[in-house]
């Protein structure tokens, strides 16, 4: 096979496990509030060891936000604000703040045991 065949069918290989291995993330689940509510819940499932559940919703500089885990066994949760920033805890309450900045906060469960 030539060099410029052979980096060419390099190439398309990698792009489609890039591909494939995007498709199997599991999207996040969007959080919205019902009409004038100031709670919500979500629920997902954790499949074993490592594996993780994201949660996404949209809140404005000044609102007050706590996430609190329900799960048995070993987990911690991180909340991703707009800009980036991100706190890490143990299950349980793993935010509890006013909010500074406006946008999609994303939220990450995981497993570790």
């Amino acid at each position: 096979m030539k060099p410029k065949r052979l980096l060419l069918f390099l190439f398309v290989l990698v792009v489609a496990f890039v591909n494939v291995s995007a498709q199997s993330e599991r999207a996040p689940q969007r959080i919205v509030f019902a009409h004038g509510a100031t709670v919500a819940r979500a629920t997902g499932y954790l499949r074993g060891m490592r594996d993780s559940a994201w949660f996404v919703l949209r809140a404005g500089a000044g609102q007050h936000m706590r996430v609190e885990i329900d799960a048995r066994g070993g987990t911690h949760g991180t909340v991703i604000s707009p800009s980036g920033k991100q706190e890490t805890q143990p299950g349980g309450v793993v935010f509890d703040d006013n909010l500074d900045e406006t946008g999609d906060y994303k939220i990450e469960l995981q497993s570790f045991h």
